[in-house]
Parts: structure tokens; C-alpha cells; sequence
């Protein structure tokens, strides 16, 4: 199936969501993206059909997909009998304990978010050991998300425009949020709207804002103040959490540190009002002057790196925007 097959796209990212396969950043568009892809390969993976399509993971899945995997997810789902809409979940009546605090406007789905996994017949998310979780990445979701339960989604945290969080996983749950170095390592966060890479500049603001093809009149959003208050409440109740369970959190991320391809996340105006209040207040680190991760890419097969904070991001910091680490022979974490 072709990337350009509008109609199949659309039939086939129906069938995911009728499966269990929740396509929560773009949605049931009709473009065969990244996430229709994953979602794919986790069918895949769930099914057992490494072997049947070994393809699973190369470049050739970059632009169409097999038509027999296309034609049996489409079939399986049609197999699937229609349920009635179930109304949105209640949040869990938070009841803390005397001595723990909870950020205003905080909602605990993960009773919920536990039950729909278990519910389309998902594996239960792997426990990373305490003395693992050591830091937090924040993201940008570059969608509207807005204030409802997003149950399928695969972060612990999310906070949307107006200042609402939502708590979906355990902040010891594995998210694949950041590829595998900080999916193992950190807790993340999605900050609800779509942000340009340096805002600061106007000329900059529109080069290196990212959009998707079906949304080309978007311009770049302003961070409003009830998200940026909920997100630095978040964080520190984060490095509470870890610390009441008898861990310690001391590095605060952006996607940028991991994915070459997210240099714009979380972007200049999210990482000034959030990732530098956490170092200045709280005394976490991003790594210092140059840091970003180099790992061995399942995807790729080959070793790829993300990218450091740059100076427009940070006037501490070195390296400009642009800058692009030399490619890596060998992993560093």
C-alpha cells in the first residue's frame, strides 16, 4: 500500500483504532506518518509476524506497507463487534497522604488507563527499577490535544492549555516516549500545543517551526501561564514522588537531547519558562554544555545521536541551533 492511497490509509488507521492501536497525535487523517507505522509494527509484534514480514523495521516501510499486512488488520478489525461509546472516565479522587503534595488541577487516570489496555488486549507496560529513573524529558505534543482523557496515550504525564494534567502511567511504567536511552531513564511529559524551535526571532520563529502537510496555514502558539505553572508544579511533584519511593531525580531532558529528527522539541519558549526554572530551582541538570545522547538505533541499525541544548535555548550553552553532532561510530550511554 502506497503512502499516497488516501482511502486505504484512512481504512487502515480506522482498523488500528478499532483494535486497540490508538493513533492519539494525528489521528485517523488518511496519512500514512510515523505513527500509523509504529502502530503497525506493534500489531506486528503483538501477532508474532516478525517472520512472516521481515521487512518489519527497514526503509522500505518508510513510504508503503505490505498489502497482505494492510488487507489481514483490516479484515481482523472487521471481525471486531461494534461496542457503544462508553462516556468519559472519572479521574481517581486523589486522598494523599499528609505529608505528599499534589499540583492543583491534577487528574490520576491510570486505574483507567490500565483497565483500556488490558480491555483491547495489550501487554501490561514493563516497571523500570527505581534506581533507574533518574530524569525527566519534557516534550511538545505539536497538536491540540485540549482537556480530554486521552487514555491510549503513551506518556505518563500530559498538561494542556489550560494548566489540566493528566497522570496516565506510574512514573516507574516504561513509556516509549523518547527512544530507548530515556524511555529506561525518565519520566515524560507532553506539554499540550505546537511551538516553533527559537521563538525569539521572527525570521527563525517560521524556519524552524515544524507542521504537518495537511496543516499548512499553522503558526507557532504562545505559551500560556496556567500551563507553564502546572508544568513546573509537575515537576516538582515528580522529584518528590521519586524521592518518597527512595530514588532521586537530577537530570531534566528535552526530546532534542535523544531525536535527531525532533530538534524543535520541546523548543525555545518551553525549555526557558520550564527546563531552566528546574535547574535554577530545583538543581537538576541537562547534562551541561554539549551533552546529548548517542545510542545504537534498533530502527536504523546504526549508531545516531540527538542533539544539545543550544545557545538559543540557553545563553550558557554553546553550540547554536543548528549544530550537528559528527556521526557517531560507537554508543556513549
Amino acid at each position: 500500500m502506497n503512502r499516497r492511497d488516501r482511502k486505504k490509509v484512512f481504512k487502515l488507521q480506522e482498523a488500528l483504532e478499532k483494535l486497540g492501536y490508538t493513533l492519539d497525535r494525528w489521528g485517523v487523517d488518511g496519512w500514512l506518518g510515523d505513527e500509523t507505522i509504529n502502530e503497525v509494527k506493534e500489531y506486528v509484534r503483538d501477532n508474532d509476524l516478525k517472520e512472516k514480514y521481515r521487512a518489519l523495521g527497514g526503509r522500505e516501510w518508510k513510504n508503503y506497507l505490505p498489502d497482505e499486512l494492510v488487507d489481514e488488520i483490516i479484515a481482523r478489525a472487521e471481525q471486531v463487534p461494534e461496542e457503544e461509546e462508553e462516556p468519559e472516565p472519572e479521574p481517581a479522587i486523589v486522598v494523599p497522604e499528609p505529608e505528599i503534595w499534589v499540583p492543583p488541577n491534577f487528574h490520576d487516570y491510570r486505574e483507567a488507563a490500565a483497565k483500556k489496555r488490558k480491555k483491547k488486549g495489550r501487554r501490561k507496560r514493563k516497571t523500570n527499577a527505581l534506581a533507574d529513573v533518574t530524569g525527566i524529558t519534557l516534550h511538545q505534543t505539536a497538536c491540540l490535544l485540549g482537556n480530554r482523557a486521552r487514555l491510549g496515550f503513551g506518556v505518563q504525564f500530559t498538561v494542556s492549555r489550560s494548566g489540566r494534567i493528566h497522570y496516565y502511567w506510574d512514573v516507574q511504567d516504561r513509556c516509549y516516549h523518547a527512544q530507548n536511552v530515556f524511555n529506561r531513564h525518565d519520566v515524560g511529559i507532553e506539554i499540550d500545543g505546537y511551538y516553533a524551535g527559537i521563538h525569539s526571532d521572527p525570521v527563525q520563529r517560521k524556519k524552524t517551526f515544524w507542521k504537518p502537510k495537511s496543516r499548512p496555514n499553522r503558526k507557532p502558539l504562545e505559551l500560556s501561564d496556567e500551563q507553564v505553572e502546572s508544568v513546573r508544579n509537575l515537576i516538582r511533584y515528580i522529584v518528590e514522588e521519586i524521592a518518597r519511593r527512595g530514588g532521586e531525580i537530577i537530570w531534566i531532558h528535552h526530546h532534542r537531547h535523544t531525536a535527531p529528527s525532533r530538534i524543535s522539541d520541546c523548543g525555545e519558549l518551553l525549555w526557558k519558562a520550564c527546563g531552566l526554572w528546574a535547574q535554577e530551582e530545583l538543581g537538576l541538570s541537562d547534562g551541561g554544555n554539549g551533552f546529548y545522547v548517542k545510542y545504537r538505533s534498533k530502527s536504523k541499525r546504526k549508531y545516531t545521536q540527538g542533539r544539545p541544548t543550544p545557545i538559543e535555548w540557553d545563553p550558557k550553552r554553546q553550540y547554536k541551533y543548528r549544530y550537528r553532532p559528527p556521526e557517531p561510530t560507537k554508543p556513549v550511554r
